[in-house]
């Protein structure tokens, strides 16, 4: 046998012996963690009548909550979009919440397990979550999951103002990529149209109030190849496109001429359909309680149809 294979061969079995070594020590880590969490977990319920009515409410509430949300990611198919991790983020704020709270109160009138559970649990809480961020090695670039370098790409097109999907174009990071010179703003695919993703309060904040420059350059469309209904909704809202560029994963899809206009119709008709498909629900819903209860209730569907296209009722 060469020389050169038994080195490779020592070479590789150090390193699975090392590999073995911290994969043993990382479970046993996380085995202490684990049940030193349960053990705070059940003294902060045995303390619960020595706590505060303001303590308890915040107790009570980060448990119903992490409970409610794991229960829906592990149970049900909530999490089957990307858009449903912004939920998961709320674990683990309100789990350090609840442990710190605890702790502040039990610290001084708690035994020594007590503190040391809560000890163990806080620096496991650290180290863990340090653990997390620096697997995620991404975190630590300026390209962040091929953002900057799309921002380049758009820049050396000479595209500066456009749209894209919210997380598979990474739309709203491209200002920021950009030292502010690329303005993208996210959108959504709805129902066939093309509209502002203004779902909630950061995207009101990413999207901003301030329409996009009105000039006669030219605007672009980013979204992912792989989602086709995103290259129907874009059809339908704008037309087809001057030019079809890639980069990447990514479609990127040129227009001569100002969009703004046309995102403002596609939205209007989306709003159209949706509140004539809301009525429709609505009055079949309305229909079966009336069924249920032996009443007729074609005055309440009149009433809230009523109601709905006046934007009263929702």
């Amino acid at each position: 046998m060469k020389r050169g294979n038994c080195s490779k061969r020592r070479i590789n079995g150090i390193r699975l012996i090392q590999d073995d070594t911290f994969l043993s020590v990382n479970r046993m880590l996380w085995g202490v963690y684990l049940v030193s969490l349960c053990g705070v977990v059940s003294l902060s319920f045995q303390a619960r009548r020595l706590v505060s009515p303001a303590v308890k409410v915040l107790l009570a509430f980060s448990g119903l909550s992490i409970g409610i949300i794991a229960t829906a990611f592990v149970l049900t198919n909530f999490a089957h979009g990307i858009w449903a991790s912004r939920f998961l983020v709320n674990v683990f704020y309100l789990a350090i919440v609840a442990l710190v709270t605890f702790g502040a109160v039990r610290w001084f009138a708690g035994s020594d397990l007590t503190k040391l559970l809560l000890l163990i649990t806080l620096i496991g809480y650290v180290m863990f979550g340090l653990a997390a961020i620096d697997h995620a090695n991404w975190r630590y670039t300026s390209n962040w999951a091929g953002t900057h370098s799309l921002a380049k790409w758009f820049v050396t097109h000479n595209l500066y103002n456009g749209y894209g999907q919210y997380f598979e174009a990474d739309a709203p990071l491209l200002g920021m990529a950009s030292n502010e010179g690329i303005t993208a703003r996210p959108l959504s695919c709805n129902m066939g149209y093309i509209i502002p993703r203004l779902s909630s309060g950061d995207d009101q904040f990413w999207f901003s109030a301030a329409a996009l420059p009105r000039s006669q350059k030219p605007q672009f469309v980013v979204f992912d190849q792989a989602d086709l209904k995103w290259a129907r909704c874009t059809i339908k809202s704008f037309g087809n496109p001057a030019m079809k560029l890639k980069h990447g994963a990514l479609d990127i899809w040129v227009y001569r001429h100002d969009l703004s206009q046309q995102l403002i119709m596609a939205r209007d008709d989306f709003k159209h359909k949706w509140m004539l498909m809301n009525i429709a629900n609505n009055r079949k819903a309305i229909t079966k309680v009336g069924t249920t209860l032996g009443v007729n209730s074609e005055w309440a569907q009149n009433a809230y149809t009523w109601l709905l296209k006046k934007g009263i009722a929702q």
